[in-house]
């Protein structure tokens, strides 16, 4: 049996391999971004928008002779550089990369990345940073779907230069005919699913529908914005397993007003209601009996006004997972992975690892 699991997880591995590189070779090329060395134009960089306050064309940037741009902050407000003509599509999965820095004064809050509805926060920098981000891109506000760079409340001046966007697609780890994700696990006769709120956000298999937007490691669930997980889980060639004593838990931060609403359904639609949270923290809640030996579950979260409120909802959501009882043991145990491939970068621009220094954001919108 041992010796049978190692030979299985090389075949993984081999099988993974060959997607990497099959994907690779159909890769989408990098999306042009106009002028993102900012080396063009008169009195500002051709094809970028300062969207107001304090911003700079600085006549130096990260190389010689080279150029780049710039915020300033006062603490109390945000403001970017926008590229209106790079739109970001509803349901593909960019790689933004880009690299920055702060002036040494430079502190308070965030340096801002990304578009309204798929931000990223920084902390500062204090030389020459590389910098990206990989995200699916949920469909909010189709008109804001822009490419910026800029700070919220932070003080002093961020930098900005070298910025690329390139479509990538997401491989899962094949199993079989199934494949799992990254925060899939599967181990003797337990499953459990936690949702990767960190790079990769809104990529994991399970995750069936987002139309909510998301700021670094969380959702925010305002208006119409739900999301949906779809939980089914099979290995090698078998069906389906059926799940029992399933548990939904998550978490809520920066809440100011409305409802957390968790619902479960088997069919996507007839669906019970399983609880709410209506504060900052955490709640977990077990599936009813109806749901035992079902081979699919699917599970919605929404935001919803309280009885006596009458504006919107607004809470964020910072934490999600499932957890089943599977029918039977697995033959072996299981651990998802996500790989993206993103297309290949100039030969003149490197790569170096990401940093992972990334801020924890505020509950206002960045935009």
């Amino acid at each position: 049996m041992r010796r049978w699991t190692k030979m299985m997880q090389k075949t993984i591995i081999v099988a993974i391999a060959a997607l990497v590189l099959s994907a690779v070779s159909q890769s989408a090329s990098a999306q042009v971004v106009p002028n993102g060395s900012f080396d063009e134009g008169v009195t500002t960089p051709t094809g970028w928008q300062l969207s107001g306050g304090v911003g700079t064309w600085e006549k130096e940037g990260r190389t010689a002779d080279s150029r780049c741009i710039s915020v300033t902050g006062d603490g109390k407000s945000s403001n970017y550089w926008k590229c209106p003509s790079v739109v970001l599509e509803p349901g593909k999965i960019y790689r933004i990369n880009f690299w920055t820095k702060s002036s040494p004064d430079a502190g308070g809050e965030f340096v801002i990345t990304g578009n309204p509805s798929c931000n990223f926060d920084w902390g500062h920098a204090n030389k020459w940073t590389h910098r990206a981000t990989t995200a699916k891109v949920p469909p909010y506000r189709p008109e804001q779907q822009f490419i910026r760079f800029g700070q919220w409340h932070a003080t002093g001046k961020v930098y900005f230069d070298d910025i690329g966007v390139t479509e990538v697609q997401a491989v899962h780890l094949p199993v079989g005919r199934a494949s799992f994700s990254e925060g899939e696990r599967i181990w003797n006769n337990q499953y459990e699913f936690v949702m990767p709120l960190k790079q990769g956000i809104n990529i994991a298999r399970p995750l069936a529908e987002c139309t909510a937007p998301f700021d670094t490691d969380r959702w925010r669930l305002t208006g119409d914005a739900r999301l949906v997980f779809r939980h089914e889980v099979s290995d090698m060639k078998g069906p389906a397993y059926r799940l029992s004593g399933g548990r939904v838990k998550t978490s809520v931060i920066h809440w100011a007003r409305g409802l957390c609403v968790v619902e479960a359904s088997r069919d996507g639609e007839t669906w019970t209601h399983l609880g709410q949270i209506d504060k900052d923290g955490a709640a977990e809640f077990r599936l009813p009996d109806e749901f035992e030996d079902s081979t699919v579950v699917l599970v919605r979260l929404y935001g919803e006004k309280k009885e006596d409120e009458k504006r919107d909802p607004s809470l964020q959501v910072d934490g999600y997972m499932f957890s089943a009882t599977l029918d039977h043991q697995t033959l072996m145990n299981i651990t998802g992975k996500t790989q993206f491939l993103p297309a290949r970068p100039p030969a003149s621009q490197k790569r170096p690892e990401d940093e992972d220094d990334k801020g924890r954001g505020a509950p206002a919108d960045k935009q």
